[in-house]
C-alpha cells in the first residue's frame, strides 16, 4: 500500500480473486496435483500488477495499429479542414498580418504531416486508456462474501451463495454507476468493448501468422492448415478474456470513482456532465470509425 492510500484503502486488481480460492489449506488444497497448481499459480499471480498494465498497453496498442490507415484517413480530413479554413479567412489574415497563408497545408504538407499526426494521436490514446484501466482502490472495511463452513455442504453452497453476492454487488454498482452519469460513463463502455474487437481481429490475425510457420518447421502437419483458423482465433479470445475484463472492470471503477470525487468537490452540474467530451471525441470516434471499417472489410 503506498503512502498516499487513505486508511482503509488497498490497491487491487479484480482478477486477484478472493484468498480462500487459492488457499492452499482448502478442500482442493489437499490434493497433491491441486496444491502444486494453486502454489504455481499464486507465484505467478503475485506478478499480475506488473504484467496487467502491460498487458492493457498492448491490447490497446495492437487495436490501433490495425486501425492505423483509418486514423490516418481523419487526420489528413482534419488537417484539409484546417486548410480550408485558412484559405476562406486568408484575406482577412493578409491584412491582419500582412503575408498569404494560402500555401499553409498544401498537399505535400499535409502528406507530410499525416502520419506524424496519425501516430502521435494513436500514442496518447492507446496510453490513456491503458493508464485508465490501471487497478483501482477499493474499501477494506468490505467483509466480502464468506464461505458458510468447512464442511462439504457449506462449501457448496458457498460456490452458488458467492455468484448471487456478487451478482447483487453488482446491481448495486450498476445504479451507483448511473447516479452521476456524464459523458465519460456513457461512452466508455462502448469505447473498451470497441477496443477490445479490433484488439482481438488484431491479435488473431498475428497468431494465425504464427502458426503458418509451424507447418513448415514441423512435417507432421505439412499436410493440413485447416486447424491454424480455429486456434488462433482460441488464442486471441483467451487473451481478450483475460485480460478485457479487468480492463474493462477497472476503466468503469475509475470513472465512477472520478465522478464521485468531482460530485463532493461540489463541481456544476454543466461541468460534471461534460466530463469525457474528449475522450468522446478523441478516442470514441476513431474507435468507431476503425470498428466501421472492420466490418465493412
Amino acid at each position: 500500500m503506498s503512502e498516499d492510500t487513505p486508511p482503509g484503502i488497498e490497491r487491487i486488481d479484480p482478477y486477484y480473486g478472493e484468498h480462500e480460492d487459492t488457499d492452499e489449506t482448502s478442500l482442493a488444497g489437499k490434493i497433491p496435483i491441486l496444491r502444486w497448481y494453486l502454489k504455481t499459480t499464486k507465484g505467478l499471480a503475485k506478478s499480475r500488477a506488473f504484467f496487467m498494465p502491460l498487458g492493457f498497453m498492448a491490447l490497446a496498442a495492437l487495436a490501433f495499429s490495425l486501425g492505423y490507415p483509418s486514423l490516418e484517413n481523419i487526420a489528413d480530413w482534419l488537417l484539409l479542414g484546417v486548410h480550408k479554413a485558412i484559405s476562406a479567412l486568408g484575406g482577412l489574415l493578409h491584412k491582419i498580418i500582412g503575408s498569404n497563408l494560402d500555401d499553409v497545408l498544401d498537399l505535400s504538407a499535409r502528406r507530410a504531416a499525416t502520419p506524424v499526426l496519425a501516430a502521435l494521436w494513436a500514442t496518447l490514446a492507446a496510453l490513456r486508456l491503458a493508464l485508465g484501466a490501471l487497478p483501482t482502490e477499493k474499501d477494506t472495511d468490505e467483509i466480502g462474501y464468506v464461505i458458510p463452513g468447512s464442511g462439504l455442504l457449506g462449501r457448496a453452497w458457498g460456490a452458488v451463495g458467492k455468484r448471487i453476492y456478487q451478482f447483487k454487488r453488482a446491481l448495486v454498482f450498476f445504479a451507483a454507476y448511473l447516479r452521476d452519469i456524464n459523458i465519460e460513463k456513457i461512452h466508455l463502455p462502448f469505447t473498451i468493448l470497441m477496443l477490445l474487437a479490433v484488439a482481438g481481429v488484431s491479435l488473431a490475425q498475428a497468431a494465425e501468422n504464427l502458426l503458418f510457420e509451424l507447418p513448415a518447421h514441423l512435417p507432421g502437419l505439412s499436410g493440413t492448415t485447416a486447424w491454424i483458423f480455429p486456434a488462433g482465433l482460441v488464442i486471441a479470445v483467451v487473451c481478450i478474456l483475460v485480460l478485457g475484463i479487468p480492463m474493462l472492470h477497472n476503466s468503469l471503477l475509475r470513472a465512477h470513482q472520478g465522478s464521485i470525487r468531482r460530485r463532493r468537490k461540489k463541481i456544476g452540474l454543466a461541468r460534471r456532465l461534460l466530463s469525457g467530451i474528449l475522450g468522446l471525441v478523441f478516442i470514441f470516434a476513431p474507435l468507431a470509425w476503425m470498428t466501421i471499417g472492420l466490418l465493412g472489410e
